[in-house]
């Protein structure tokens, strides 16, 4: 089951489980990292609307990864 979990201004946050969460956003939006949000795990997913990108966070590294044509 999703939860939506707005924060502040951002209400395109949808937590998947306890350490997983969907953001969608634009590309101008600041992607956040760890001390953003700390429910942010492994495998989170990033969604850019307007240019369709996804992004995959990986938490070991503190950083989002562009997957949109890794074909997950």
């Amino acid at each position: 089951m999703h939860r939506q979990l707005g924060r502040g201004n951002n209400d395109m946050l949808t937590a998947v489980n306890e350490r997983v969460i969907e953001l969608r956003g634009l590309s101008t939006d600041k992607k956040p990292l760890k001390k953003d949000y700390r429910l942010l795990g492994n495998g989170s997913t990033l969604l850019e609307m307007d240019t369709a990108h996804l992004f995959m966070y990986d938490e070991e590294h503190d950083r989002w990864l562009d997957v949109t044509h890794v074909g997950i």
